[in-house]
């Protein structure tokens, strides 16, 4: 079963996908250099972000395009193909055959081997109002969430922190050009407001009084640095996965 998955496979995909987001839930892809194991893989994003990626719709695999690694579709010993978000934590002797994104091909392998991975947080929430940056900073912070995630039981919600080097936004469709995100210049530093360090290039080191708010252009993966009264629409997200926020 190694190799390549089939055209047949792919055509018969979509009837296994999930339907699970909302008009307004959207999913960051964060893409894992470090090899491991599809369990260990599974481990990592569960604790860090929601789980494995679920990839729904082929404009979804071109986003990923450039990456390679495990995502969460995986073949248990009853030869039923399921997605890790779906199911509980299994035992090794239980998870058979794994899906691996090859660069240019889609592969089954042996789950015990080590590949890059990728992981989803799907706890993203677009607000289509345009606001300013603290409106959205406070409006972001009266959200109460509906119930406990795997990944963290806290429900406390902030203006999105996206402090790994590469977030890929699936399903964002906003009502303007650019997004307000959890990034501001203050006491001579840009932060997250999760307390992230921020490793942007090329923000710059001293703005302006008027371009001291972060912003995302979700569609060409550009960051901006805007006017904080300018109106955006904006992403909400509940704490991100490493440190206290930064309150303002």
């Amino acid at each position: 079963m190694q190799g390549r998955v089939s055209s047949l496979f792919f055509f018969l995909l979509p009837e296994l996908l999930r339907s699970k987001y909302s008009s307004l839930q959207i999913t960051n892809v964060v893409p894992v250099f470090e090899p491991r194991s599809w369990a260990a893989a599974q481990r990592y994003c569960r604790q860090d972000y929601t789980d494995l990626a679920s990839l729904l719709n082929t404009s979804q695999y071109s986003k990923v395009d450039p990456y390679e690694g495990w995502i969460g579709f995986f073949m248990t010993s009853s030869e039923e193909w399921k997605w890790s978000v779906d199911s509980d934590d299994l035992p090794a002797s239980d998870v058979d055959w794994c899906l691996f994104k090859n660069l240019l091909t889609w592969e089954v392998d042996d789950c015990s081997q080590q590949h890059p991975f990728l992981c989803e947080d799907d706890r993203l929430i677009l607000v289509q109002e345009a606001t300013s940056w603290e409106e959205a900073l406070r409006y972001c912070r009266a959200l109460q969430a509906v119930g406990p995630t795997r990944a963290r039981t806290t429900s406390a919600y902030d203006l999105v922190s996206l402090p790994d080097p590469i977030n890929i936004l699936l399903n964002v469709d906003a009502a303007t050009q650019e997004v307000w995100v959890g990034l501001r210049f203050l006491a001579d530093e840009w932060m997250w407001l999760s307390g992230d360090p921020v490793t942007i290039p090329d923000l710059p080191d001293c703005p302006d009084q008027n371009q001291r708010c972060g912003a995302l252009d979700p569609n060409n993966s550009e960051w901006k640095t805007l006017d904080c009264s300018e109106r955006r629409s904006f992403i909400c997200s509940t704490y991100t996965k490493h440190s206290e926020r930064k309150e303002f």
